[in-house]
């Protein structure tokens, strides 16, 4: 049962180390993005999926003004939302995302923006439980191996009637080339997500 425990501690590790594999060209990449001439059409995806999350969060909770994020990365998403007057927390596993996204905010003068290290799916963060008008999980899910203790998680940091968003590649990411070279290069978690088994 041991091995199994470092398989779990070590796709962890891998998560959370991440950033510190990345090279020269690839950190920048990740402190500007989706700013930059390094991936186009990431950028190009990032920015309709921004568009698309205010707009969800516009139409399904206009009035909302809480936010959190979870799985934030280096926090881009989060920084995007304070600047549009919401009040955002954004958490990750990886302290070394969390300094980036930190870093990121004091540049981008961004103070409605706040970022904390947590494993978004083994740690629940008593301060959040049920004051979230919106819970955002944009692009983490697929790195997690429990989706229904991070799903059971979001739903606890909500208030009654609060919206959950997710945004996750769906179940071709799981087999597409992109994947496979990610996995590959840094051996990170990277699933393609079933909608309906999610719904469920």
């Amino acid at each position: 049962m041991s091995w199994l425990n470092n398989m779990e501690n070590n796709y962890k590790a891998n998560e959370i180390s991440y950033p510190n594999k990345l090279n020269q060209k690839e950190f920048a990449w990740l402190k500007s993005k989706p700013f930059g001439d390094f991936n186009i059409s990431e950028s190009e995806r990032t920015f309709r999926d921004f568009s698309t999350i205010l707009y969800l969060i516009r139409t399904c909770k206009p009035n909302g003004k809480k936010i959190i994020e979870l799985g934030c990365g280096p926090g881009w998403l989060t920084i995007f939302l304070s600047k549009m007057g919401y009040e955002v927390n954004g958490y990750d596993i990886s302290p070394e995302m969390i300094n980036v996204a930190n870093n990121r905010s004091k540049k981008d003068d961004a103070p409605g923006a706040k970022f904390n290290v947590l494993d978004i799916e083994d740690q629940l963060e008593e301060k959040e439980v049920g004051k979230n008008d919106i819970v955002i999980i944009y692009d983490s899910l697929h790195h997690c191996r429990n989706d229904e203790k991070v799903l059971k998680n979001i739903f606890q940091y909500l208030k009654k009637d609060g919206v959950a968003i997710l945004a996750e590649p769906n179940i071709v990411h799981g087999s597409d080339s992109d994947r496979k070279e990610i996995v590959d290069k840094f051996d990170t978690t990277e699933r393609g997500l079933n909608a309906n088994m999610l719904k469920k």
